[in-house]
């Protein structure tokens, strides 16, 4: 009999357990967590391997690190003072930390799309870096976890996060880690190389792509606000939200799609693709040796601010132009240019500002002289024959910038080339800009007046006089 009582005895207490963890689940998937009746393990160690709810009521400190080892386990009211260890036993289960403080590192190795849960929680740093597989870490209530470092995949999310804690302030994304963000950030950073960002809903002061993350993706949806970007490599970004200053200090291929308030390009031989949406305004700084915008027949430019030799290219749409520096070409003309006193700039092939043509003056009347013995007029002496300059073409690849190809020309069999005009307007090239060496013309490597020889070419330039 008394054998009999004690078998129903554990029985009762494992059935009590397993219950207080589902109802803690339910309880957490639908409302704030409330304490359970649930029957508690006993005083808790530093490694917690069975299913239960571990915690006084009070706060218990656990000197060192601590171990998580199996899903279906919840931690209340603990200080750890080493680090926190989730590992790759619990599997796509679930754990949860309610009034938890780490002052280490927490590692997540395991966890699947409904697992990590932090209520009323500080975390100095968690690490998401489970081998294969997406980890969702979910931050609730009086949660503030530092800094979460995704070196795998993870789903971040806030959760009604009450008055005065910021769930989430910094995100790292490592090389080949990914992140689906739901909340604000004071900082979001992508550190490597193929980083992956697809910002649901949110804000953020700060997204920085650091110099090593090459051939980042970025998606920012239609409820994202950033209030400034600086990208140190190139990327691709597709925004639906909102940026409110960009800086993209990179050389490379950037391209962009979405509507932007302010772009600076600060970068030499930095190469921009507008693919479609409206861009407020973008200055190339000065001090850059080239830059090349190419605006897709989908995009609008409101005001693009030239201080520096800039090609732009396509079919898009330029409101208004303000060009503050020689060397600048357009292949579609902008509706509206400004252009500093003395600068000339070309567009669709022609030479822009068009040159004031004035009346010739009426002239002046001949004084009446006396009338002379005719004298035997001198025979004129023959006039020297015009110059008769020769063109030399070649082709430069990846100039201006990595992906374009130019075109120069220089004359000989003249001593003041800048009297002349030079184009090719057979293959669509209109009179080419002179830096007082040659005359040049740049497009895309993929523009199929490359597929032409230099030479060909070269036989169609027409040189006439200005």
């Amino acid at each position: 009999m008394k054998k009999l009582s004690t078998v129903l005895l554990v029985l009762s207490l494992s059935l009590n357990i397993i219950l207080g963890v589902t109802f803690f689940y339910n309880d957490y998937n639908y409302g704030a967590v409330e304490k359970t009746e649930a029957a508690s393990a006993e005083e808790p160690s530093n490694f917690f391997n069975q299913a239960a709810v571990y915690g006084p009521e009070g706060m218990q400190v656990i000197e060192g690190d601590a171990v998580v080892n199996c899903a279906g386990i919840w931690l209340q009211n603990m200080l750890i003072t080493g680090d926190l260890f989730l590992t790759e036993e619990i599997g796509e289960g679930s754990v949860a930390f309610k009034n938890v403080t780490v002052e280490g590192k927490t590692y997540v190795a395991g966890g699947g799309e409904e697992s990590i849960f932090f209520e009323d929680s500080t975390m100095e740093e968690v690490v998401v870096n489970k081998d294969n597989g997406l980890v969702k870490v979910v931050a609730r209530g009086k949660t503030t976890i530092n800094t979460i470092r995704v070196e795998g995949q993870a789903l971040l999310e806030e959760s009604e996060l009450e008055e005065g804690f910021d769930g989430f302030i910094e995100l790292v994304i490592e090389e080949n880690a990914s992140a689906i963000v739901y909340g604000d950030f004071e900082t979001v950073r992508l550190n490597g190389e193929n980083a992956s960002l697809n910002y649901k809903s949110g804000k953020v002061k700060n997204l920085i792509l650091g110099r090593e993350a090459k051939e980042a993706k970025i998606e920012i949806a239609e409820e994202v606000a950033v209030e400034k970007a600086v990208f140190d490599a190139a990327v691709e970004l597709n925004l639906k939200g909102t940026i409110d200053e960009l800086t993209i200090n990179s050389s490379g291929l950037t391209t962009l799609s979405g509507d932007f308030k302010n772009i600076t390009c600060t970068q030499t031989a930095v190469y921009i693709q507008l693919v479609d949406g409206t861009y407020e305004n973008i200055t190339v700084q000065e001090d850059i040796s080239s830059a090349s915008i190419q605006v897709n027949s989908e995009a609008v430019v409101e005001k693009l601010e030239l201080n520096s030799r800039t090609a732009v290219t396509g079919k898009g749409l330029i409101k208004h132009a303000v060009i503050n520096h020689a060397n600048c070409s357009f292949e579609k003309l902008p509706e509206k240019f400004d252009v500093k006193s003395g600068i000339r700039f070309t567009a669709e092939g022609e030479e822009y500002p068009k040159p004031v043509e004035r009346p010739d003056p009426a002239p002046t009347p001949a004084p009446t002289q006396p009338s002379q013995p005719s004298q035997p007029r001198p025979e004129p002496e023959p006039e020297p024959e015009p110059e008769s300059p020769k063109s030399s073409l070649k082709i430069v690849e990846n100039s201006p910038l990595p992906g374009a190809n130019e075109i120069r020309i220089t004359l000989s069999g003249t001593s003041s080339p800048g009297n002349y005009n030079v184009s090719i307007p057979s293959y669509g090239i209109g009179n080419m800009s002179f830096n007082g060496s040659y005359f040049y013309w740049s497009a895309q490597a993929n523009n199929d007046i490359f597929n032409n020889s230099a030479s060909k070419l070269n036989s169609a330039v027409k040189i006439t006089p200005k």
